[in-house]
Protein backbone atom coordinates (compact mmCIF):
# COMPACT_ATOMS: atom_id res chain seq x y z
CA UNK A 1 0.00 0.00 0.00
CA UNK A 2 1.56 2.85 -1.06
CA UNK A 3 0.00 5.56 1.48
CA UNK A 4 1.10 3.21 4.48
CA UNK A 5 4.16 4.48 3.37
CA UNK A 6 3.51 8.13 3.78
CA UNK A 7 1.17 7.52 6.95
CA UNK A 8 4.54 6.07 8.67
CA UNK A 9 6.31 9.59 7.85
CA UNK A 10 3.83 11.65 9.55
CA UNK A 11 3.98 12.29 13.24
CA UNK A 12 0.43 11.17 14.17
CA UNK A 13 1.13 7.47 12.94
CA UNK A 14 4.26 7.35 13.77
CA UNK A 15 3.58 4.85 17.07
CA UNK A 16 1.35 2.48 14.70
CA UNK A 17 3.05 -0.73 13.76
CA UNK A 18 2.32 -2.04 10.02
CA UNK A 19 -1.52 -3.25 10.42
CA UNK A 20 -2.54 -0.54 12.34
CA UNK A 21 -1.05 1.92 9.21
CA UNK A 22 -2.82 -0.50 6.96
CA UNK A 23 -5.88 0.33 8.58
CA UNK A 24 -5.34 3.76 7.96
CA UNK A 25 -4.04 3.36 4.28
CA UNK A 26 -7.45 1.97 3.82
CA UNK A 27 -9.17 4.89 4.61
CA UNK A 28 -7.46 7.21 3.09
CA UNK A 29 -8.24 8.99 -0.51
CA UNK A 30 -5.97 10.68 -2.67
CA UNK A 31 -6.49 14.28 -4.25
CA UNK A 32 -5.30 17.00 -6.52
CA UNK A 33 -5.10 20.28 -6.07
CA UNK A 34 -3.86 23.38 -8.51
CA UNK A 35 -2.20 26.27 -7.42
CA UNK A 36 -4.41 28.83 -6.23
CA UNK A 37 -7.00 26.27 -5.52
CA UNK A 38 -8.79 26.34 -2.49
CA UNK A 39 -8.53 23.55 -0.45
CA UNK A 40 -10.81 24.56 2.59
CA UNK A 41 -12.36 27.08 3.27
CA UNK A 42 -12.34 29.86 6.52
CA UNK A 43 -15.73 29.38 8.61
CA UNK A 44 -17.26 26.11 6.87
CA UNK A 45 -17.48 22.53 8.25
CA UNK A 46 -14.18 20.55 8.21
CA UNK A 47 -14.69 16.85 7.56
CA UNK A 48 -11.13 15.40 7.04
CA UNK A 49 -8.17 15.08 7.83
CA UNK A 50 -5.35 16.53 5.56
CA UNK A 51 -2.10 14.90 5.12
CA UNK A 52 0.45 16.68 1.98
CA UNK A 53 1.86 13.84 -0.26
CA UNK A 54 3.41 16.13 -2.66
CA UNK A 55 3.87 19.63 -2.96
CA UNK A 56 3.29 22.84 0.06
CA UNK A 57 -0.16 24.46 1.06
CA UNK A 58 -0.63 27.68 2.58
CA UNK A 59 -2.82 28.26 5.43
CA UNK A 60 -4.28 32.08 5.65
CA UNK A 61 -6.59 33.86 8.16
CA UNK A 62 -8.96 36.66 6.87
CA UNK A 63 -9.48 39.50 9.36
CA UNK A 64 -11.57 42.53 7.82
CA UNK A 65 -10.84 41.63 4.31
CA UNK A 66 -7.41 41.43 4.88
CA UNK A 67 -5.51 37.63 4.16
CA UNK A 68 -3.05 36.85 6.78
CA UNK A 69 -0.42 33.66 6.19
CA UNK A 70 -0.44 31.84 8.80
CA UNK A 71 2.09 29.27 8.06
CA UNK A 72 2.97 27.56 4.86
CA UNK A 73 3.01 22.99 5.16
CA UNK A 74 4.70 20.94 3.55
CA UNK A 75 5.14 17.25 2.40
CA UNK A 76 4.35 14.92 5.58
CA UNK A 77 2.73 17.64 7.48
CA UNK A 78 -0.92 17.88 8.62
CA UNK A 79 -3.91 20.52 8.73
CA UNK A 80 -7.81 20.36 9.49
CA UNK A 81 -7.16 18.56 12.33
CA UNK A 82 -9.03 20.88 14.60
CA UNK A 83 -12.42 20.75 13.04
CA UNK A 84 -11.74 16.98 12.79
CA UNK A 85 -12.01 16.68 16.25
CA UNK A 86 -14.19 19.56 17.13
CA UNK A 87 -16.99 18.75 14.43
CA UNK A 88 -16.84 22.65 14.25
CA UNK A 89 -16.33 24.98 11.41
CA UNK A 90 -12.38 25.49 9.96
CA UNK A 91 -10.68 28.18 11.08
CA UNK A 92 -8.53 29.10 8.35
CA UNK A 93 -8.59 28.84 4.55
CA UNK A 94 -6.00 26.54 3.15
CA UNK A 95 -5.21 26.71 -0.27
CA UNK A 96 -2.56 25.31 -2.71
CA UNK A 97 1.03 26.38 -3.14
CA UNK A 98 1.47 24.92 -6.93
CA UNK A 99 0.95 21.73 -7.49
CA UNK A 100 -0.59 19.94 -4.45
CA UNK A 101 -1.30 16.05 -4.01
CA UNK A 102 -3.65 15.09 -0.39
CA UNK A 103 -4.16 12.11 1.11
CA UNK A 104 -7.69 12.46 2.83
CA UNK A 105 -9.01 10.43 6.11
CA UNK A 106 -12.09 11.44 6.11
CA UNK A 107 -13.97 12.62 9.63
CA UNK A 108 -16.43 9.58 10.30
CA UNK A 109 -14.69 7.00 8.94
CA UNK A 110 -11.23 8.26 11.17
CA UNK A 111 -13.31 8.58 14.10
CA UNK A 112 -14.67 5.14 13.18
CA UNK A 113 -11.60 3.65 13.43
CA UNK A 114 -10.57 4.97 16.46
CA UNK A 115 -13.26 4.21 18.14
CA UNK A 116 -12.95 0.83 17.70
CA UNK A 117 -10.08 0.07 18.64
CA UNK A 118 -8.62 1.83 22.07
CA UNK A 119 -5.06 1.14 21.68
CA UNK A 120 -5.04 2.86 18.62
CA UNK A 121 -7.32 5.88 19.44
CA UNK A 122 -5.19 6.59 22.44
CA UNK A 123 -1.60 6.53 20.30
CA UNK A 124 -3.44 8.73 17.45
CA UNK A 125 -5.02 11.07 20.22
CA UNK A 126 -2.04 11.63 22.31
CA UNK A 127 0.03 12.17 18.79
CA UNK A 128 -2.27 14.93 17.85
CA UNK A 129 -2.01 16.34 21.48
CA UNK A 130 1.16 16.91 20.56
CA UNK A 131 1.04 18.22 17.19
CA UNK A 132 -1.55 20.48 18.44
CA UNK A 133 0.86 21.63 21.73
CA UNK A 134 3.55 22.32 19.43
CA UNK A 135 1.86 24.08 17.07
CA UNK A 136 0.38 26.46 20.10
CA UNK A 137 3.60 27.00 21.21
CA UNK A 138 4.80 27.84 18.07
CA UNK A 139 1.78 30.35 18.23
CA UNK A 140 2.90 31.73 21.14
CA UNK A 141 6.24 32.73 20.49
CA UNK A 142 5.42 34.38 17.55
CA UNK A 143 3.16 36.43 19.23
CA UNK A 144 5.38 37.15 21.61
CA UNK A 145 7.69 38.79 19.35
CA UNK A 146 4.97 40.56 17.70
CA UNK A 147 5.05 44.11 17.69
CA UNK A 148 2.23 46.38 16.47
CA UNK A 149 3.08 49.75 14.39
CA UNK A 150 0.55 52.40 14.25
CA UNK A 151 0.75 55.17 11.58
CA UNK A 152 0.13 58.54 13.57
Amino acid sequence: MPHKELLRNVGLFKDLDDSLLDKFAAITEEKNYESGETILDEGVEGDALYIIEEGQVEVTKTEDETASTIVTLEVNEHFGEMSLLEGLPTSARVSADGQVKLLVIPRLKFISLLDENEAIGAKVYRALAYALSHRLRSTSADLATWKPSFDF
